[in-house]
């Protein structure tokens, strides 16, 4: 990256798309866009040209802060790019199954075991419950309870 000039209020920078990839540019470049306004050229082949213009304006030491930020903003972005890749297989693994878990099971469901309830003593005898947790819907709110017709 070669900082080609700072006008007033903008930084120009020339990048080499050879050094760095055109998605980790366009990743630097959005995430300055809530900070100054990102213009990009591509005056040759194997480059971009990154204006950054500042939203008020700024001072030259300003502007040399928001073209090194950028430097490294794009170091950032190729490096998440080469975690990406590396990880590539990790993540279809992952995405795929969560998709498919959300779909449910693909083939016929499985016989369901219930001999654990059947070991299970259920009886009808009360039990403690100093919360009141286990009180039916219609012995706490009555049964049946009508709402009023309006007259529409």
């Amino acid at each position: 990256m070669t900082v080609l000039q700072f006008d007033k209020n903008m930084a120009r920078l020339t990048v080499d798309t050879e050094v760095y990839s055109r998605e980790a540019i366009l990743g630097a470049a959005y995430t300055f866009t809530d900070r100054c306004f990102v213009l990009l050229d591509a005056p040759d082949t194997h480059q971009l040209q990154v204006e950054l213009k500042g939203r008020e304006l700024l001072e030259q030491s300003e502007l040399e802060l928001l073209a090194g930020e950028f430097g490294n903003e794009l170091l950032n972005q190729t490096l998440r790019q080469e975690i990406c890749k590396q990880n590539q297989p990790l993540i279809e693994a992952v995405v795929s199954r969560t998709i498919g878990s959300a779909l449910g099971p693909s083939q016929a469901p499985a016989e369901i075991d219930l001999s654990e309830l059947e070991a299970l003593e259920l009886d009808d005898e009360p039990f403690d419950d100093p919360l009141g947790i286990a009180v039916s819907w219609e012995d706490k709110y009555g049964k049946n309870k009508k709402s009023p017709k309006s007259d529409d």
